[in-house]
């Protein structure tokens, strides 16, 4: 019982993990496009 909840654990914060660098890809990516995106975030 307690090997089988800590591979839900893993598994659930390794799901977590990899939308938050989803997140980040997306945003670099939307400021790679546009310049004033990526001044505004350099400067901020």
């Amino acid at each position: 019982m307690i090997k089988s909840q800590n591979i839900i654990v893993f598994f659930i914060f390794s799901i977590n993990h990899a939308a938050i660098i989803v997140r980040i890809w997306i945003c670099t990516a939307s400021n790679n496009k546009t310049d004033n995106d990526a001044l505004l975030f350099q400067s901020s």
